[in-house]
């Protein structure tokens, strides 16, 4: 077996299981250590980075990415998106677009020089470039150095970037699919210091979540904008800074008020997430799985949202309707990714 089937085996292995964000990175890094050893032209493979959903997916969880975190559950992403890669594609991968190609997992993101394509699952994933920050949640998204910035092109989803100059506060923009753009870009006039009320945000989209949530704290819930992408950085950064119950209102604020935005899908996935991983509500996780299909019936993420919904009614105690559900998912994803742990959680021999 080459090095390439290798990988393989190891990604749908591990989408067998419950993924989480700490495991989607020890696959990256696993495999970008595979990735570096051999020669750029084999490189073309994909590195995982995470099915930080589909988990969310993991995921929205952002931005969104803001925001594919790490982890951070893009932001986040998205949003990432959130388009999050469907069935084959519904994980993190990177693709060397030039032979002068390479990343490296640090603690704060990928950084990478060269060009590349990325696709990010479930969970934000962070990609840096000069002085160019990339955040996504469910999107794939080509990124090409250019000095100390980047040429960000967006292929599906929505992307978050950020960037600082000479000391300034960081900046950032948006881009939907379809779109590029080349960063950083000078404001007018910036401010030296960020006002209180918007520094939770360039903390965030820094991916300094625990810092980010002291600042929210302090400018309180009025500074968060009634948009999907700043309601879904208000939520990473509750998530991210293990503070998941206050994620929800956030997430239930896009489902409910924006339900025809691309990222409310990954909004309601994220938020069965956090209700069946982090809160242990598993039948209020039931009905944001199902209502994450209901958004988006034939979309990148209706198979893990009927398969976790499955595991959400079994963990509640409803074998019934758990079982019902699991012949539900046989019936329309004969060859599913996650056919085990539905036959499992449904009770089907």
């Amino acid at each position: 077996m080459n090095d390439l089937a290798k990988e393989m085996k190891q990604v749908r292995d591990a989408t067998e299981v419950a993924w989480n964000d700490e495991r989607a990175r020890r696959v990256e890094r696993a495999m970008q250590r595979r990735g570096r050893s051999r020669a750029i032209a084999r490189r073309a493979g994909a590195v995982l980075a995470a099915a930080l959903v589909v988990l969310a997916a993991g995921a929205a969880w952002r931005h969104h990415v803001r925001a594919m975190q790490p982890a951070p559950i893009a932001s986040h992403p998205a949003p990432p998106a959130p388009t999050a890669p469907a069935a084959e594609v519904a994980r993190s991968s990177i693709t060397p677009e030039s032979d002068d190609f390479a990343v490296e997992s640090t603690p704060s993101g990928l950084a990478m020089h060269g060009r590349g394509t990325f696709t990010a699952a479930d969970a934000p994933v962070v990609v840096r470039c000069g002085a160019v920050t990339i955040t996504a949640t469910g999107a794939t998204f080509e990124v090409a150095a250019e000095g100390d910035g980047a040429r960000v092109s967006v292929r599906s989803g929505h992307v978050v970037v950020a960037w600082a100059l000479d000391g300034r506060d960081a900046e950032s923009a948006s881009l939907d699919a379809g779109q590029s753009d080349t960063f950083p870009k000078s404001s007018v006039a910036p401010p030296k210091t960020a006002p209180p009320a918007t520094r939770w945000r360039s903390l965030a989209l820094a991916g300094s979540y625990d810092s980010a949530y002291v600042e929210l704290a302090k400018a309180g819930p009025a500074s968060v904008r009634d948009e999907p992408a700043d309601l879904f950085l208000a939520a990473d950064v509750a998530r991210l800074s293990k503070h998941s119950a206050e994620a929800e209102r956030p997430l239930e604020r896009i489902v409910e008020r924006y339900p025809t935005d691309a990222r409310a899908p990954l909004a309601a996935f994220t938020l069965g997430r956090v209700r069946l991983e982090e809160l242990g509500h598993p039948r209020e996780a039931a009905a944001a799985f199902a209502k994450a299909r209901a958004l988006a019936p034939q979309g990148p993420l209706a198979e893990d949202a009927l398969a976790r919904q499955v595991e959400s009614l079994s963990r509640a105690g409803d074998s019934a309707a758990a079982h019902d559900l699991a012949l539900e998912y046989l019936r329309a994803y004969p060859s599913g990714r996650r056919t085990i742990a539905v036959k499992k959680f449904g009770g089907v021999d």
